[in-house]
C-alpha cells in the first residue's frame, strides 16, 4: 500500500494494475503512517519483510508536493522522500517527467507516454473538431470553466477537440480556469458538457442544474452531459488522460 494524499504519490514495487512508471495514488498520508508505524515506536522504519503490516509492502520512494511538506518527517521514516514541484494539475506532464527523473524509471515512463500517444491517435474523426466545455461548481450557484490550460482541457485540445473556455470573459487563473456567476451559465456552450460527478461537494453542479438556464444549454438539450470521477476529470496523470480520451471518444464519436 502506498501513502497518498491528494498531494502525494508513492512508487511501490509490485502494485497490481498500475502501468509501469505511473505513480500510484493511495489514500491519506496520516493513514499510511499509522499503518506502517507500530504504537509506541515513533519514527521506526517498517520491516520490509512484512511491508509494515499484513498484505502491505513499503515503498522504495515517496514523492510529495510542496503543499504536503508538513508530512516530510513522518514520510521520511517510511522511505526516502523527495519534494516534486507541481503548481497544479495543469502541469501534469512536467510533474510526471520530474517524477520519472527522481525515480530513475525512464524506460517505463516512455511506455506510458507511448500508450497515451496511441490513445490520442485512436480518437475518432467524428469527435475531432467538436466542442467541449469542462464545467464545475464553486458554491452558491457560481461556477468555473476549465479551459485548455487545465488538465482536462489540455488533453481534449491535444486530441483535436475545440475547448470552449469562456475566452473573452476574463483572464484564466494559473490553474487554467475562469470563474463565472450563475447568470453567465449560457457561456457553457460546448457540444459536450463535462462535469465532475461529485454530489454535494463544492464542485458539484447540482445547484446549477436547478437553474432554468441549465435546460437551455446546447449540451443539455442534446443529452450530452458527461459526469466523470475527479480522477478522470482532473486526474493530472497519463492514466487519467487515457481514461478521459476514452470517455470523450465514446461521447462524441
Amino acid at each position: 500500500m502506498c501513502c497518498g494524499h491528494d498531494q502525494c504519490a508513492c512508487l511501490c514495487p509490485g502494485d497490481r494494475g498500475d502501468p509501469p512508471g505511473v505513480p500510484r495514488r493511495a489514500r491519506r498520508c496520516r493513514a499510511a503512517v499509522r499503518l506502517r508505524h507500530r504504537p509506541g515506536r515513533p519514527g521506526r522504519r517498517p520491516d520490509r519483510r512484512d511491508g509494515g503490516g499484513a498484505g502491505h509492502r513499503a515503498p522504495d520512494l515517496v514523492l510529495v508536493e510542496r503543499s504536503a511538506a508538513e508530512h516530510l518527517r513522518e514520510l521520511s521514516a517510511i522511505a526516502p522522500t523527495v519534494v516534486v514541484e507541481r503548481a497544479s494539475n495543469a502541469a501534469w506532464k512536467a510533474a510526471f517527467d520530474a517524477t520519472v527523473d527522481v525515480a530513475d524509471r525512464a524506460a517505463g515512463a516512455e511506455q506510458v507516454r507511448e500508450r497515451y500517444r496511441s490513445a490520442l491517435a485512436a480518437v475518432p474523426d467524428a469527435a475531432r473538431g467538436r466542442s467541449v466545455t469542462f464545467l464545475r461548481g464553486q458554491g452558491d450557484g457560481a461556477f468555473r470553466i476549465d479551459g485548455s490550460g487545465a488538465f482536462g482541457g489540455s488533453v481534449a485540445a491535444e486530441a483535436g477537440l475545440t475547448v470552449r473556455d469562456g475566452a473573452g470573459r476574463g483572464e484564466p487563473s494559473e490553474h487554467g480556469h475562469i470563474s463565472f456567476g450563475v447568470e453567465e451559465l449560457p457561456v457553457a456552450d460546448g457540444d459536450l458538457l463535462v462535469v465532475p460527478d461529485r454530489a454535494g461537494g463544492p464542485s458539484s453542479v447540482g445547484n446549477l442544474m436547478a437553474n432554468p438556464l441549465w435546460e437551455r444549454l446546447p449540451a443539455v438539450r442534446a443529452n450530452r452531459v458527461l459526469p466523470l470521477p475527479n480522477a478522470v476529470y482532473n486526474g493530472g496523470t497519463y492514466l487519467g488522460a487515457e481514461l478521459l480520451l476514452r470517455e470523450l471518444s465514446a461521447a462524441l464519436g
